[in-house]
C-alpha cells in the first residue's frame, strides 16, 4: 500500500493497495502501479512511501518499504509571471505591484518563479528587467554582432561541433514556404507550382528556366517580419534581413567559411538543394542562408529572387531563385 509523505494522495498521486502473490518456487519480481497526477503547476520534488505488510505464509525481508520521489515535469518559462509566453516589462512590474501592495493589473501565476521559493517577488522583478535589457539570453540562443540569434539552423539536432557537422546542417527551405515537410533534405519532389501561400503538401517544388519561384503568382510578403504569413521561425523570431546578415558578416575575422564558423553563430557548410532536379549540392563546402529581403533587380527573372548570404572560399550577399533550398537561421525580433 501507499502512504503520504510530502506528496498527498488525491492531488499528487492516486493511493494504491492490494495483494501481491508468489506461488511456491516463484522467484520473479512483482509490482503494482501508482498513477502520478500530471498538472501544470511548478512544484518541488515530493515523496510518498510504498509499503509491503501483512505477509501470509512468508516472512517479509528488509527493506519492506521504499520512498518514491515525484519530480516536476511542468514546462514553463522562467520569469514569465503572467504566463503569456514571453518575458517582458509587464513581468517586472507585476512583482513590484505585489511587493508594494498596490492594485495588481494583470494575471499572476507561479509558472514564472525564478528562485524555487514558489513566491513572486523581487527576484522575479530583477530577472525580468535583466531579460528585457538583454542581459539574460533565452534558451537556445547566442549573441552575435549585437543581435540575439538561434544557436543552430532550423531543423538541426544540435549546435555545430564543426563547420561540417552533419547533425548541425538542418533543413533546406524554399524561400517563403512553411515548415510543411518540403524542407527535409530528402523530401519528395513535384513539378507542379503552387497558386497559394500553402501548397498543401510537403514536396519540394521543382522549377525550370522560366520560373524562379515555387509560387505562381509570387507573393513578396511570405517571410516579412515576425508576423510574416509563412514565418518558419519560433515565436518571437524571424528571418534576418539582408542588412542584418551584412552586419553579421562584417563581424567575422575572415570573409569566408572559416570566418562563418568562427562566429558565435557557428554557421555551417550545409550546401543547398537544386530547384531543377532536387539534388543536394556542395554539402560540406558551401553555406547558403536565406534573408527576408526580396531582390528588386532588373533581370527578367528578378521577380522570383530573394537575397541570401553565401560563403565558401569567400563570402558575399547575393540573390537566388526562391525555389532553391537554402538554410535558415532565425534572429530575435
Amino acid at each position: 500500500a501507499t502512504s503520504n509523505g510530502s506528496a498527498i494522495s488525491g492531488s499528487d498521486y492516486t493511493a494504491q493497495s492490494g495483494q501481491l502473490t508468489w506461488s511456491d518456487g516463484d522467484m520473479s519480481d512483482k509490482y503494482f502501479d501508482v498513477l502520478i497526477t500530471n498538472d501544470s503547476t511548478p512544484e518541488d520534488a515530493e515523496t510518498f512511501t510504498a509499503n509491503l505488510s501483512g505477509a501470509s505464509g512468508a516472512i517479509l525481508g528488509s527493506p519492506s518499504s521504499t520512498t518514491v520521489t515525484i519530480t516536476d515535469n511542468a514546462q514553463y518559462l522562467k520569469g514569465d509571471i503572467n504566463a503569456d509566453g514571453v518575458v517582458d516589462l509587464v513581468d517586472a512590474i507585476l512583482p513590484l505591484q505585489i511587493l508594494t501592495q498596490t492594485n495588481v493589473q494583470g494575471n499572476i501565476t507561479l509558472t514564472g518563479d525564478v528562485d524555487g521559493d514558489l513566491n513572486i517577488g523581487m527576484a522575479e522583478a530583477i530577472y525580468a528587467l535583466r531579460s528585457v535589457a538583454g542581459l539574460i539570453l533565452p534558451p537556445g540562443t547566442v549573441i552575435s554582432a549585437g543581435q540575439i540569434w538561434m544557436d543552430r539552423n532550423l531543423g538541426a539536432s544540435q549546435v555545430a561541433t564543426s563547420s561540417t557537422d552533419p547533425l548541425a546542417y538542418g533543413d533546406l527551405y524554399q524561400w517563403g514556404r512553411l515548415a510543411d515537410g518540403h524542407e527535409n533534405r530528402t523530401s519528395l519532389t513535384t513539378t507542379t507550382l503552387s497558386s497559394t501561400d500553402d501548397p498543401g503538401h510537403g514536396s519540394f517544388i521543382l522549377t525550370d528556366f522560366f520560373n524562379d519561384d515555387w509560387r505562381s503568382p509570387k507573393n513578396d510578403n511570405l517571410w516579412q517580419e515576425v508576423s510574416g504569413i509563412n514565418n518558419p521561425c519560433p515565436p518571437g523570431f524571424r528571418l534576418p534581413t539582408e542588412a542584418e546578415w551584412e552586419t553579421e558578416r562584417a563581424s567575422w575575422n575572415t570573409n569566408n567559411s572559416a570566418g562563418a564558423w568562427e562566429s558565435p553563430l557557428k554557421l555551417v557548410v550545409a550546401g543547398y538543394r537544386s530547384d531543377y532536379n532536387g539534388t543536394l549540392s556542395n554539402t560540406g563546402s558551401n553555406g547558403n542562408y536565406w534573408s527576408s529581403t526580396i531582390w528588386e533587380g532588373s533581370s527578367a527573372n528578378s521577380g522570383g529572387y530573394s537575397h541570401y548570404l553565401g560563403f565558401d572560399s569567400g563570402a558575399v550577399m547575393s540573390s537566388a531563385p526562391r525555389s532553391q533550398g537554402f538554410s535558415v537561421r532565425c534572429i530575435k525580433d
